[in-house]
């Protein structure tokens, strides 16, 4: 029998798939909610505690001043067939030491979602380029099919993660460690 992790993630990867900007949700220090539309991606192998996500950005301030009070996102996609997925994140931006792990990771994206960060960013140099870990702890699919009848939606919720602190996560996931920063 499937975990809910793997009866959510293909359903999920499809909708991402097709839709790949998502519309990423922070909150700044007075509570008050900034999206902005952006092109994460994500691996989500069948080991929900490896599941990351990342967000390249220009080395702008606001985003990271958000992350730094309040280390949770919402990640949405949505599709014009509505059908849509939400992934709740704890996020952190790389570290300058991960930067090149976090580039790589983006080059080796295939599918829908890959592009090629060089002529967005040049390189992957603290002055041109950033970029924003998202591990999951909470995917929910909502199928278009399923909308007049009220359900069921799939999700996932991790028992990895309590109280915002990550919790049994040991190996890098392509060179950048899962979690926040050591």
């Amino acid at each position: 029998m499937k975990s809910a992790y793997e009866h959510v993630v293909p359903r999920a990867q499809r909708i991402i798939d097709e839709v790949v900007y998502a519309t990423v949700t922070t909150v700044n220090g007075n509570g008050e909610p900034r999206s902005r539309i952006v092109h994460p991606v994500w691996r989500l192998p069948s080991n929900p505690g490896q599941a990351l996500g990342l967000v390249t950005s220009r080395p702008t301030a606001l985003t990271h001043k958000h992350l730094t009070s309040n280390a949770n996102v919402s990640c949405s996609y949505w599709s014009p067939a509505h059908d849509a997925v939400y992934l709740d994140c704890r996020a952190r931006s790389a570290t300058q030491e991960e930067l090149q792990s976090a580039w790589d990771l983006v080059l080796a994206t295939t599918g829908p979602t890959a592009f090629d960060p060089e002529p967005i960013y040049r390189e992957p140099s603290p002055a041109s380029f950033s970029a924003i870990l998202l591990q999951p702890f909470r995917i929910r699919v909502v199928e278009a099919v399923n909308l007049a009848t009220a359900g069921p939606y799939p999700y996932w919720s991790s028992a990895t993660i309590e109280h915002g602190v990550a919790h049994s996560l040991t190996d890098p996931v392509d060179g950048l460690r899962v979690g926040p920063a050591a």
